[in-house]
């Protein structure tokens, strides 16, 4: 058969939102919502229709012809997806799930985080996402943090507004912004950065349960960097790859304080069962976990995640709190498009990671995660590897195959952020590059001057040293 990559690149051909086909990519066929480890092309839809009630062109090919071979195709129905960023409160008391949700230092990866609340210190409103772990930025060789663009301010891309005002209101009417964003309204973020950016938190609002300015600050871990900004909605075949953003980090809040970073620590997975810092998965190894000799109880490779919200999750890597009974695996790469609510519609996105297990892979707060992949299992080259980056899913199910974990790939987050993984190289957590103080406000997120190129990192009152 066709190998995965050569399938994904003709499905993405086969992607046409008029004829409703917007999640297409490579999966495994389904008799009764079992997969049955035939790889096929595969359709998903919120529901199916009558053949009756389709016109002959929505009507999806039963099969595909790729290298001249005929690939079957299957439709299955799926949940509508959503972001998993999380508003909630509660406060368990019980490992695992309470280690994840603490204040940890040294920083470690799958653990509570968040930006200052939407509606400003003392507007009432917490939320959370997942620090998802550390990576060098290969712009000024510095260590920075990873979480997901939807939980540091929703940085859209501001060529393509689409008629709408520069920022995300969610389903609830509460407004999240970016450092660099003109209509950026509440006080609080200028007044408590200087104009400068976003601080991050570690614990989250949500899980210290106080969106006071005193409570939070001392928990701050570093300041926003940049994010990858969304495209509104699918156009000419444009799709957004990654839901990213990146954190410089701090070595201390204060100078009695412990360290956010520890070399020896931080490159870590909290709860994952691996002590060696994790290389990232190239394109053509994670495109391999659907390969017909990876297949396992019709299913991809056994995957893991670590969140904030529902912990280590994933055998074999959750030892010692897991067991056999909570596995995940890949099951599809393709495109996904997600509901964002509020003023934004819909956001579209090209090979991405879809997975599930016996238990639900995920939940609110948990967006930010990396997943992790145990490749070459059970032999002497076995080594645990990042494949992506975990943002969004389905509601949580109570049937198996359970509900769905969306990923973006982590070859896309490298290349879209110009980013490496962390494997014990020095690097500073400080910037040796110079910095530029532009005239005016600028829309773009990146400028070249001289030659090179800047990246866009927030606001500040400082006088000028470039005038475009």
């Amino acid at each position: 058969m066709s190998n995965t990559k050569e399938i994904l690149a003709k499905s993405l051909e086969l992607v046409d939102i008029d004829k409703g086909w917007e999640s297409v990519g490579v999966g495994f066929k389904e008799v009764n919502g079992q997969p049955t480890g035939e790889k096929c092309v595969t359709l998903l839809v919120t529901e199916k229709k009558a053949l009756s009630a389709l016109s002959p062109e929505e009507i999806f090919p039963s099969t595909i012809n790729i290298n001249g071979e005929d690939i079957k195709t299957d439709v299955v129905v799926e949940e509508e997806c959503f972001m998993h960023v999380s508003e909630c409160f509660t406060d368990p008391t019980v490992e695992p799930i309470l280690g994840h949700r603490a204040t940890v230092r040294p920083i470690q990866g799958g653990i509570s985080a968040s930006s200052i609340p939407p509606d400003g210190f003392g507007g009432g409103w917490i939320s959370v996402c997942t620090f998802g772990g550390i990576a060098v930025d290969k712009e000024d060789n510095t260590i920075v943090g990873i979480t997901n663009n939807h939980c540091m301010g929703n940085l859209i891309n501001p060529t393509d507004t689409g008629g709408n005002d520069p920022y995300y209101e969610n389903s609830y009417g509460k407004k999240y912004y970016s450092p660099d964003n003109a209509t950026l309204t509440f006080s609080d973020v200028t007044t408590y950065t200087s104009g400068i950016g976003l601080p991050v938190y570690q614990r989250s609002s949500a899980d210290e349960n106080s969106d006071s300015k005193s409570t939070l600050e001392p928990l701050t871990i570093g300041m926003f960097k940049r994010s990858k900004p969304w495209f509104y909605d699918y156009s000419g075949g444009v799709y957004n790859k990654v839901d990213c953003a990146i954190l410089s980090l701090s070595a201390r809040h204060l100078p009695s304080d412990d360290a956010i970073f520890d070399a020896d620590e931080s490159y870590k997975q909290l709860n994952l069962d691996n002590s060696t810092a994790m290389s990232w998965a190239t394109e053509e190894e994670i495109s391999s976990l659907l390969d017909d000799d990876n297949i396992t109880d019709g299913c991809g490779w056994p995957v893991f995640k670590g969140g904030r919200t529902t912990g280590p999750v994933g055998w074999p890597g959750s030892d010692p709190y897991g067991s056999d009974s909570c596995t995940l695996s890949a099951y599809f790469i393709g495109t996904a498009n997600v509901s964002m609510g509020g003023n934004q519609g819909r956001i579209y996105y090209q090979n991405q990671i879809r997975y599930r297990g016996n238990t639900d892979p995920s939940q609110g707060g948990d967006s930010g995660a990396f997943v992790c992949a145990l490749f070459d299992s059970g032999t002497a080259s076995e080594e645990w590897k990042i494949i992506g980056h975990h943002w969004g899913g389905s509601g949580a199910s109570s049937t198996s195959p359970n509900s769905v974990g969306l990923a973006s790939r982590i070859s896309d987050v490298a290349s879209e952020l110009n980013l490496e993984a962390y494997t014990g190289q020095t690097s500073s957590l400080t910037s040796t590059k110079t910095t530029k103080i532009v005239q005016g406000y600028q829309n773009d997120d990146t400028l070249v001057i001289d030659g090179k190129t800047y990246y866009s990192v927030g606001i500040t009152s400082e006088d000028p040293n470039y005038t475009p």
